[in-house]
């Protein structure tokens, strides 16, 4: 679930239906997979209404907004003939499909097996696009082809909207985050690593940041990312933490720092994986990132979440695994507070009168769930 940018006086909750996808013949598009609209205007006569709705690719879905025009840009995880699709909304009614971008159209012709792609991964590559950001320098709206770790630069705002790929050394993730500006974004990567998925890194490594310079388009810098403190070379292969992997990244105010969740790879769930450890960076200079020392916080695993409070001084990182929020304090880099919660608690989102969601709108288009 997003929010729109406000454009003409006009926003929408945007709610992504993944629908059943093992139901759907192959080749076909699926019936229970969709966009909704939803009026988040509160003066609108429609307001917290369902306003629209189109039928999109085999999901899961992500979303990137323009920031100029009613456009959108969905992935597909599972679907290579629908890898991206941009649709306008100007007329909520009537959703139109602008430009769609099949697996073909980015480089996969189906010559080579390396060229094939493939839903399953058994004859081909799993493109699999899941996290997505927009930048403000640019206007481009970038998508995260994690199974191939390229990173597809879209710009939506053209009348017939195009592509650009940069291609990383990384692959697997969630989530793409704009640096405040926007000129750079950085991709949490969850390989290589020590052991799992390519299983192609150093002792205690469990992925990698890569930074792309939005305005000229590369690649500025990737590095590796060890577990718990940048000094660890010690295998974590047989340890809980082997199958600790980055997730969503928040830069701090100032876009010097960049704090990045920790959750763990998925696995058989007789398996006990956890992390206990929130990645911080120092991005002061973005071609030369720089592992800072790791802030110790409560056991989590999957997918961990993460919200920043309006005022930018508080990072909550929830425990699913210790049922706790840890609290830290983002100028000191230093857990300020633990809460207790409810069992497994996996999402986090902050509102304050006069500072607004700990999530914001616009070009950064950060995940509400």
């Amino acid at each position: 679930m997003y929010l729109s940018p406000a454009i003409e006086e006009r926003q929408y909750a945007v709610v992504l239906n993944d629908g059943n996808e093992r139901s759907t013949p192959k080749g076909e598009r699926p019936k229970d997979s969709t966009l909704l609209l939803i009026d988040a205007v509160q003066s609108s006569p429609t307001f917290l209404k369902p306003v629209g709705e189109a039928r999109l690719g085999i999901g899961h879905h992500k979303v990137g907004f323009s920031m100029k025009r009613p456009r959108l840009a969905v992935s597909n995880i599972s679907d290579c003939s629908d890898v991206v699709s941009v649709y306008d909304y100007q007329n909520v009614s009537d959703i139109k499909l602008v430009k769609t971008f099949s697996a073909a159209d980015l480089g996969y012709d189906g010559f080579t097996p390396l060229k094939t792609c493939d839903e399953t991964g058994k004859i081909g590559l799993m493109l699999s696009p899941h996290g997505t950001g927009t930048s403000a320098a640019t206007g481009r709206v970038y998508h995260f082809l994690t199974g191939t770790g390229q990173i597809a630069a879209f710009d939506i705002d053209a009348d017939v909207p195009t592509v650009k790929l940069i291609q990383t050394a990384g692959s697997g993730g969630a989530s793409i985050k704009d640096l405040p500006g926007g000129r750079f974004m950085v991709v949490p990567q969850r390989g290589p690593r020590e052991v799992h998925q390519r299983a192609d890194g150093s002792l205690c490594q469990v992925g990698q940041l890569a930074v792309i310079d939005a305005v000229a388009e590369k690649v500025a810098a990737q590095v590796p990312v060890f577990y718990g403190e940048p000094a660890c070379r010690t295998s974590i292969a047989g340890k809980p933490h082997e199958r600790a992997a980055l997730q969503y990244a928040m830069p701090a105010p100032d876009g010097k720092t960049v704090f990045v969740e920790v959750g763990t790879l998925y696995g058989p769930p007789n398996v006990v994986a956890e992390s206990r450890f929130v990645a911080v960076f120092d991005l002061s200079d973005p071609y030369r990132p720089i592992q800072l020392p790791s802030i110790p916080v409560g056991a989590g695993n999957d997918t961990r979440d993460h919200a920043l409070t309006g005022d930018g001084k508080l990072l909550l990182v929830p425990n699913s695994l210790d049922n706790s929020v840890s609290v830290i304090d983002v100028g000191s880099r230093q857990v300020a507070r633990t809460i207790p919660t409810v069992t497994k608690p996996f999402r986090v989102v902050t509102f304050s009168e006069g500072i607004g969601p700990s999530k914001p709108v616009g070009p950064a288009t950060l995940e509400h769930k």
